[in-house]
């Protein structure tokens, strides 16, 4: 985690809640893997190493362990969660409930403003020839967009159950992503399927066709079930 971010932040907000800093540090470096699958979350170092007591880094990391970011060991302190293919599909699975629901309310709902911002998002996963000579850093580019791109849709379904719903899988969704896009075998290339039916959502949904938005939203995210892990 970037200790110097978190003490800056603190120093410039300092109304701010502390384990909520915390939390959104250790979360980002889990998703984005800078955390490793099995390494120890230890709470008294971090507390030491920001000048602060331990209660709001353990608020943080209780919070990562409800939402399976974390995982309790059996001796020790709390670990990353590991990457699994059946905890893959079995996301996978919610999400084509989730998100396709969410995409048939917001073909209807959907507002320009909401469409301008996913027409944003859009454009930053299309692959350009600079993109080239840095693939890390366009992959990045890609799945940021990516993830935010479904929380949109689903955040246009105007439907605050759907979207409470989304939210408590929202940064495993994220994870997943990320892994998956490090694999040779996810192909991020705008030839590939995967972009063309991110293009194919924001069609439906600007046409407000509730239909073909629920079937395109599944669509991209059935790609998902065709990964296959390393072994």
């Amino acid at each position: 985690m970037d200790i110097a971010d978190i003490k800056n932040q603190l120093a410039s907000k300092p109304f701010v809640k502390i384990n909520a800093l915390v939390y959104e540090s250790l979360a980002e470096d889990i998703i984005t893997a800078r955390l490793k699958p099995g390494t120890k979350i230890y709470e008294k170092h971090i507390a030491d190493e920001l000048g602060i007591s331990r209660t709001p880094v353990h608020m943080a990391v209780q919070q990562l362990l409800r939402e399976g970011l974390a995982v309790k060991s059996e001796y020790g302190a709390p670990v990353v969660s590991r990457i699994t293919h059946d905890d893959c599909m079995a996301l996978c699975d919610i999400r084509k409930c989730l998100e396709g629901d969410a995409a048939y309310y917001a073909a209807r709902l959907i507002s320009n403003e909401e469409l301008s911002e996913l027409k944003l998002q859009l454009d930053r996963m299309r692959y350009e020839k600079s993109d080239s000579k840095n693939q890390s850093a366009y992959h990045e580019r890609m799945t940021r967009a990516n993830v935010e791109f479904h929380r949109l849709i689903v955040a246009a379904a105007k439907s605050k159950y759907i979207y409470m719903a989304y939210m408590l899988i929202h940064r495993n969704i994220a994870r997943y992503l990320w892994y998956l896009n490090s694999l040779a075998k996810f192909p991020l290339q705008p030839s590939s399927d995967g972009y063309q039916l991110h293009v194919s959502i924001y069609e439906a949904l600007r046409s407000h066709n509730s239909t073909i938005a629920k079937a395109e939203v599944q669509s991209e995210i059935e790609r998902m079930y065709l990964i296959r892990f390393p072994e």
